[in-house]
């Protein structure tokens, strides 16, 4: 948690969709999480787990500030996630949720 709060100023914000987690601050950084086995290693015998996590980040000045920033960089950094997730062909076949919302 240090990386992040160290990384930009605001308030840290965990996100906890079940299968999806996230962390933002409101400075303008987010990433997300979601497990991920890739194809051809068995979910159930993998000695180490997999994921796929994604990170966005405002570099310079922003129009949007607060909650507005921290939605806006958190969306991008799941809508990355979740084409990544299809892609890659993720063992685990959930279907990601449409959209992620932090509720603080």
């Amino acid at each position: 948690m240090s990386f992040y709060t160290g990384k930009r100023d605001g308030e840290l914000v965990r996100i906890d969709n079940g299968f999806v987690k996230a962390l933002s601050v409101s400075g303008g950084l987010a990433s997300v999480y979601v497990p991920c086995t890739p194809p051809g290693i068995s979910p159930d015998t993998a000695v180490q787990s997999y994921a796929l996590i994604t990170e966005a980040r405002t570099v310079g000045e922003t129009r949007a500030k607060g909650d507005e920033l921290r939605q806006a960089v958190t969306d991008f950094a799941y809508a990355i996630t979740r084409h990544a997730y299809a892609a890659g062909k993720c063992q685990e076949a959930k279907s990601l949720p449409p959209d992620i919302k932090s509720t603080h």
